[in-house]
């Protein structure tokens, strides 16, 4: 340990150090769409969306000749069974509190830690790298708007890869989402009606695509063009190099 802090003290990190800070400098806040839509799925009893069942399964009934041992094993694979359940369903709701608690905030950052490979990692329990439910309650707080036309295609592109399709050509990852517009927007329009977004890989982050679409759409019709829009939803790159 004494070596490996003492050659950090040989070099300049100052490059390094200045690229986790610009990623801790940005600003989010909570998307209260998806937010709402998550306290909805929670108070129906979960069990959709990846979010847990919250209540308990029913406890096993001993079958008529069935012999004990037999009814133990069942009892055991129940109770197993039960720890894994409310472990997640505890998780989920646990990610709701602090979503909505951080919901009263107009900006929230997640500070960061970075090892000894470069990787950089929030330090949060709550964070913008966590899982398809974590990452739909966040959005950027300061978005930059759109400059060139196509930009539209970027959203569509991580639509289609949220949805899991993220292994075809590029063109046919923008078809897919226009060839599906009118599912996206009942989609959006009706979560709890309309359950086509459930069948995405992120099915929740889908979701929030799917309003962060009808947005940019209806921004379209209205500009002419994508160009001024603000997406709030962070769109993924893959890291090929890494």
């Amino acid at each position: 340990v004494k070596d490996y802090l003492r050659k950090l003290q040989e070099v300049d990190l100052s490059e390094v150090m200045g690229a986790v800070n610009k990623i801790q400098e940005t600003p989010y806040r909570i998307n209260i769409d998806m937010l709402s839509v998550v306290s909805q799925i929670i108070d129906k009893g979960g069990d959709i969306a990846g979010i847990e069942k919250v209540d308990p399964n029913q406890f096993p009934k001993k079958y008529p000749r069935e012999n004990q041992t037999a009814f133990k094993k069942r009892i055991q694979i129940y109770n197993e069974d039960e720890i894994k359940r409310r472990s997640k369903a505890l998780r989920a709701v646990k990610i709701f509190n602090y979503a909505k608690s951080f919901s009263k905030y107009e900006n929230i950052y997640f500070p960061c830690n970075i090892d000894f490979r470069g990787r950089i990692y929030p330090i949060s329990a709550f964070n913008h790298q966590g899982d398809d439910l974590m990452k739909s309650l966040v959005n950027y707080s300061n978005p930059v708007a759109c400059q060139y036309v196509d930009d539209i295609d970027l959203l569509a592109i991580q639509g289609c890869n949220l949805y899991g399709n993220d292994k075809i050509p590029l063109r046919e990852r923008i078809a897919f989402i226009k060839e599906n517009h009118e599912h996206i927007i009942k989609s959006q329009d009706s979560p709890f009606d309309y359950d086509w977004w459930l069948q995405a890989d992120e099915p929740l982050q889908f979701l929030a695509f799917c309003q962060e679409w009808k947005k940019a759409i209806t921004y379209m019709s209205i500009k002419g063009s994508i160009i001024g829009f603000k997406c709030s939803i962070p769109i993924a790159y893959d890291g090929t190099c890494s």
